[in-house]
């Protein structure tokens, strides 16, 4: 059984592939419902292109002018839980932003609490186009684990002029235990 985060990522991820982007962004100005960008207003500009075309996903071109404290993009991933042990996976198909670092987290909301789950693995910019699988063991710690909230993915971009493509993005939750990779015997675990 997937989980409604999954489910929910897949759904606009879907929409964000059928649509036809050509035009600068509003700063969280939804671009297809449930997936947007966000700034810092306090800069004096950030002009944002996005853009798409058969097999990609986003095209982004920034101009920045000053040091903007964060520029993201976001996938709302709605109302859902995660368990202490699940394994959180996003897969991203990007091209660009060489030698950039693309931190993820999942930022989750109960009531008036707003708390961040970063992922343990980073995403990295390439010249080449490059396929990376980033993994996160949910830890009961983690403000993603535990009751249900509303959870948003969020994608740091860098705060200086970039061009990225991002081709292709798929976010997977698997149980406790699905994830784990089989071990080799050995022979203390043939003589059990």
């Amino acid at each position: 059984m997937a989980y409604s985060i999954e489910v929910r990522a897949s759904e606009v991820l879907a929409q964000l592939r059928d649509a036809t982007l050509t035009d600068p962004v509003e700063n969280e100005g939804h671009i297809v419902p449930g997936c947007y960008f966000s700034w810092d207003e306090q800069v004096e500009n950030v002009d944002l292109g996005v853009a798409s075309e058969e097999g990609t996903l986003l095209q982004l071109n920034a101009q920045i002018s000053g040091k903007p404290q964060w520029n993201s993009f976001n996938v709302a991933l709605e109302s859902g839980s995660v368990s202490a042990g699940d394994l959180i996976g996003v897969v991203v198909d990007i091209t660009g932003g060489a030698g950039e670092k693309f931190p993820l987290f999942i930022r989750t909301s109960r009531g008036e609490n707003i708390s961040d789950t970063p992922l343990t693995e980073v995403l990295v910019g390439s010249k080449e186009r490059s396929i990376q699988t980033l993994l996160h063991k949910v830890s009961h710690v983690d403000a993603v684990s535990g009751e249900e909230g509303y959870h948003t993915l969020v994608l740091a971009l860098p705060s200086s002029n970039f061009n990225v493509t991002l081709h292709d993005l798929r976010l997977f939750v698997l149980p406790d235990g699905e994830g784990e990779v089989a071990q080799a015997p050995t022979l203390a675990s043939y003589a059990m």
